[in-house]
């Protein structure tokens, strides 16, 4: 059976390419889903829109699940491909779009507390 899960992201962006700086708010929401289940843990998609910037955007990626064995805690490797329609930068004299998109790559980490009790 396929499950979904609803999520609600609330965070902000910055960076810098060449010469423009890009920051701004995001508010999105995000369905997520487990597309397979491996031995050493699960493979999800995630997809949202919403509030990216300074107008629409949307974002789209992909996560695998790692449980460490032996401790309650669950290693997730990330993938996030991220689009605003309006990033909000100042444009230069040879611009004609102030839409940007970018991709995330990373780790985190997530420990069961419920252990400690």
């Amino acid at each position: 059976p396929l499950g979904f899960g609803v999520g609600v992201e609330l965070g902000m962006y910055d960076f810098t390419d060449a010469s423009t700086e890009y920051s701004g708010l995001v508010a999105l929401a995000t369905l997520n889903t487990a597309l397979f289940q491996t031995a050493q843990g699960a493979i999800s998609a995630e997809i949202g829109g919403g509030y990216f910037g300074a107008s629409l955007g949307g974002t789209a990626g992909a996560t695998f699940s790692y449980a460490i064995p032996g401790i309650p805690l669950v290693a997730k490797l990330y993938l996030r491909a991220n689009v605003t329609l309006d990033s909000g930068a100042e444009l230069g004299d040879d611009s004609t779009s102030n839409s940007v998109a970018w991709i995330n790559a990373g780790l985190y980490l997530s420990y069961d507390i419920s252990t400690l009790f």
